[in-house]
């Protein structure tokens, strides 16, 4: 009968935990602080209020000019289009999940979106032809109804026959260059 010869187990000392960095902290908050200021954008009442000739508070022109254009941005004429590839090419993709690019064929859906500026300030010819996509206005109205028109087609776009066409692996939640539903 072999009799193993039992060995002590070998401990590791501890060691003592580095003392902390103070000057990594510091950075850390000093780029916590302006990541919260750029993002809340704080306003003082000095900043957005004046006191006019009568002693009564009023709101600045620039800010009275930002609630009107905000307001009228709303009822403003804007047009819900799609950009569609005029191709048979590669495209990217902005929706696929393992891939940059995709495949289009002639006609498909690359992207839905609105704008109340126009086809002309919204892309340039030259930007569409380059890309291989044709602009085609879908709807005509308000922002409201232009914007709500194009989230159902890019929430519908999984049904799509050109889409369900694709293999499994290949199908996508939503155009391509539409990453987001709205």
């Amino acid at each position: 009968m072999v009799v193993e010869e039992l060995q002590p187990i070998k401990t590791k000392k501890s060691e003592p935990n580095p003392p902390a960095n103070p000057l990594k902290w510091y950075f850390f908050a000093l780029l916590l602080g302006l990541v919260i200021y750029t993002i809340y954008d704080i306003l003082r009442f000095d900043d957005v209020v004046r006191i006019d000739d009568k002693g009564k508070p009023q709101i600045i022109d620039d800010r009275r000019r930002k609630l009107d254009d905000d307001t009228l941005r709303f009822y403003r004429s804007a047009e819900q289009y799609a950009l569609v590839a005029t191709r048979n090419d590669w495209y990217d993709c902005m929706s696929c999940v393992d891939s940059s690019r995709i495949f289009l064929h002639i006609g498909e859906i690359w992207k839905y979106g609105v704008t109340i500026n126009g086809e002309q300030v919204r892309y340039t010819k030259n930007e569409l032809i380059e890309k291989g996509l044709l602009y085609l206005p879908q709807l005509q109205g308000s922002l409201q109804r232009c914007l709500s028109e194009e989230r159902k087609k890019i929430i519908e776009y999984p049904l799509l026959p050109e889409n369900l066409t694709r293999k499994p692996e290949y199908r996508l939640a939503r155009p391509p260059a539409n990453p987001y539903d709205t």
